[in-house]
């Protein structure tokens, strides 16, 4: 849209919907675009974007006119992944995972050349064993350098948990040199872990997450980072994020959020003096007593292996002997649960929801979470079904421990693997939990090696399954829920989209059925025509009034005498 917001035109949206231009042939096109590859700094309607045809797997990188919607192709991946391009708008980078091996590859192009070099090697490998965890998930380059010769790329450092580090590379020589690491902790946990400068041709700051939100600064005398200084003093007890701004940084928009309020959104202005006007507040609906703080926490499992997690309190009445939630995150790999609230994740939404209405949340970052360095996410591989499920049972005596819990009112709630979890948890722990939700839930293990579930139709699917799941038919069927039901006490709520591609109805419907021949409590809500969770808002709703009139029944007040005399 134009700057008076005028002329405003959806060429890209969360949705995931097509953008229907037509090339400078003339022939149309439908093109779904996932993200900004470069500003064409000399012409202000033209932007270097990536995307995918329709029925195409294979990213490619489209010049877009974004005044009359013609669009060329200046590059293509090989196999699905991503591009780079340089601070000139030129792709020089591509990378992505070979579909028949499942392997990830990078490849780069120096400047003025056609012909693109294969550097996998240099980019993904390392000095030791972990180099299997590039192949799971390889990570992406940040950014060019300002020589537009090197680049900016997150890589596994030589350190006691072999945490991410930032490296910077220069495929010409093939040097690789850390920058920076955290012992403790990966850099680039999500889309703001990097700072660049206003010109966007600079690395000049970190942020990492051992806890609560740290930036590690890498250039104090860039003017970005003095801006972000200012602004924290202006707006306390808030992080800052410079979301957008002009390439002289004399005009930026500023979003300060925390873990208990909503972003607010400012513009920033450097002249004629300097000046910040709020611009909106995003859920104004929400007020200041609404929210509760995120607590960082850790504490020792079983086996003496540390585990980092969040709690959350009701924002009123006591903080002692409460109703326990245990939220577990989904993935399992490769993501953690994170601090700070953010209304678009359902991580930080249903942990808010919960705290208000009463409940004690603690959210641990169980082996297997990412953001903790590779091997403590390899440690979660190939033990979904015993110290996986251990790590979440030893949270619950930290809290009960603490007398943050009630012992007798404890409920485990998930997504996804998280669904997966809370009934394997109750199975294998049938005195902890009063009561367990599974969203979207994977309950038949071998299914996930099916077609039945999309994660098996393609190479680096089938590679994640080899090495998290393993192929032992009869540990796979011991880790199963389905498998488990004798030792299930607990009453259970399952919620389930008839579209799942990811977790296999098949497994849902096997599930149900296992239950109510076991004769446990058992309720069930199915959406036949939503997928891997709820999108549809009245489906949502609807969730959530089951799930908060499920738990009020079990650990709910008037559930405290029931409970008690239960156990």
């Amino acid at each position: 849209m134009n700057a008076n917001g005028s002329m405003q035109k959806d060429l890209m949206g969360f949705h995931g919907g097509g953008h229907l231009g037509y090339r400078t042939s003339g022939t149309y096109e439908m093109v779904f675009f996932d993200g900004l590859l470069s500003h064409i700094w000399g012409d202000k309607n033209i932007i270097l974007v990536q995307g995918f045809a329709q029925n195409m797997t294979t990213v490619k990188a489209y010049k877009l006119d974004t005044l009359n919607d013609r669009f060329f192709t200046v590059a293509s991946t090989p196999y699905p992944g991503g591009m780079l391009a340089d601070h000139d708008g030129n792709v020089r980078l591509e990378w992505g995972t070979n579909p028949e091996s499942g392997t990830p590859y990078m490849e780069y192009r120096p400047l003025h050349s056609m012909h693109w070099k294969d550097i996998s090697t240099l980019v993904y490998a390392t000095k030791n064993k972990w180099t299997i965890a590039n192949e799971i998930d390889p990570v992406p380059p940040i950014m060019f350098g300002p020589d537009n010769k090197t680049f900016y790329i997150p890589g596994i450092a030589d350190n006691r948990n072999l945490t991410y580090g930032l490296y910077k590379i220069d495929p010409t020589t093939g040097k690789k040199k850390l920058l920076y690491a955290n012992p403790d902790v990966d850099v680039g946990y999500n889309e703001i872990s990097y700072i660049e400068s206003f010109n966007r041709e600079s690395l000049v700051g970190l942020r990492t997450m051992p806890g609560k939100i740290n930036t590690l600064v890498l250039d104090g005398h860039s003017a970005k980072i003095q801006l972000m200084a200012a602004l924290t003093q202006s707006i306390p007890h808030k992080q800052i994020e410079i979301t957008s701004w002009t390439r002289d940084g004399s005009e930026a928009i500023v979003k300060a959020w925390s873990d208990d309020q909503p972003a607010s959104f400012y513009l920033y202005s450097a002249k004629p003096r300097p000046s910040l006007t709020l611009l909106f507040r995003t859920a104004p609906w929400i007020t200041d007593k609404d929210l509760s703080p995120q607590e960082p926490i850790s504490y020792r499992a079983r086996d003496g292996l540390t585990i980092h997690g969040y709690l959350t309190l009701p924002p009123n009445g006591p903080k002692k002997d409460l109703p326990l939630v245990i939220y577990v995150h989904g993935g399992p790999y490769g993501v953690r649960y994170m601090w700070g609230f953010n209304g678009s994740d359902f991580d930080s939404v249903a942990t808010q929801i919960l705290a208000n209405h009463g409940y004690a949340v603690l959210a641990p970052n169980y082996r297997g979470s990412g953001g903790y360095g590779v091997k403590f996410e390899a440690a979660g591989f190939r033990h979904w079904g015993d110290t996986m499920q251990e790590d979440l049972a030893d949270a619950n005596q930290w809290a009960i421990k603490k007398h943050i819990a009630d012992p007798h009112r404890i409920c485990i709630l998930g997504g996804s693997y998280g669904g997966y979890s809370a009934l394997m948890s109750a199975e294998l722990f049938p005195d902890l939990y009063r009561c367990a939700i599974g969203f979207s839930g994977v309950y038949d293990l071998p299914l996930l090696k099916s077609r039945a579930s999309n994660i098996s139709r393609y190479a680096g699917g089938r590679l994640w399954e080899r090495i998290v799941l393993g192929s032992d038919k009869k540990t796979l069927r011991r880790f199963s829920p389905v498998d488990n039901v004798a030792k299930l006490k607990a009453p259970v709520l399952l919620i389930h989209g008839g579209r799942d591609q990811i977790a296999p109805v098949e497994g849902y419907d096997e599930m149900v059925d296992a239950i109510k021949k076991h004769g446990t409590p058992l309720k069930t809500l199915f959406e036949r025509n939503e997928g891997h969770g709820f999108y549809k808002p009245a489906h949502r709703i609807k969730a959530w009034n089951d799930i908060l009139g499920f738990l009020g029944k079990y650990i709910g007040p008037g559930s405290k005498n029931v409970a008690s005399n239960s156990h």
